[in-house]
């Protein structure tokens, strides 16, 4: 359930075509940093009682789901780049985002 909430609320941010591109990422950077810390003391409880879930069928779906809004954004974002270009810079953001 949290990882789809996340997603839900990241996936909005990029998809919200009304604000600039660099306006949406900044959005989603301070987004993702609040939820995390609101998020920390009740992870690390969960991580000393259970298994991460990163492997779970919701958590892949989530993750997938948010892959295919950062291509989208990065497209629109990045639209004269090489696809090679506006892959790395999209894996960027998902790597820094997930570690």
């Amino acid at each position: 359930d949290e990882w789809r909430q996340t997603t839900d609320l990241l996936c909005g941010i990029l998809e919200d075509v009304g604000k600039p591109p660099l306006e949406r990422l900044r959005t989603l950077v301070h987004a993702f940093i609040r939820s995390e810390c609101e998020e920390a003391a009740v992870r690390g409880a969960l991580n000393d009682a259970a298994p991460p879930d990163r492997d779970a069928p919701e958590a892949r779906e989530a993750r997938a789901t948010a892959n295919r809004t950062v291509e989208a954004f990065m497209r629109e974002t990045l639209p004269d780049a090489p696809d090679s270009g506006r892959a790395l810079a999209g894996e960027l953001i998902v790597k820094t985002l997930s570690t």
